[in-house]
């Protein structure tokens, strides 16, 4: 949520904003999980278009 706190990082509301203006205040992520599992920092990812 971008209004909302993430971890150490404070909300930031320009964000949603943003997001409004410029892409009719849509935005999302869709996938396909390939493997079940947890993902770590330093976990390689791969980003396919």
């Amino acid at each position: 949520m971008t209004t909302l706190p993430q971890g150490e990082l404070p909300p930031v509301r320009e964000i949603l904003e943003y997001l409004r203006e410029h892409h009719g205040g849509s935005f999302g992520i869709y996938c396909v999980v390939r493997r079940p599992g947890k993902i770590r920092i330093g976990d390689e990812v791969m980003l396919i278009f």
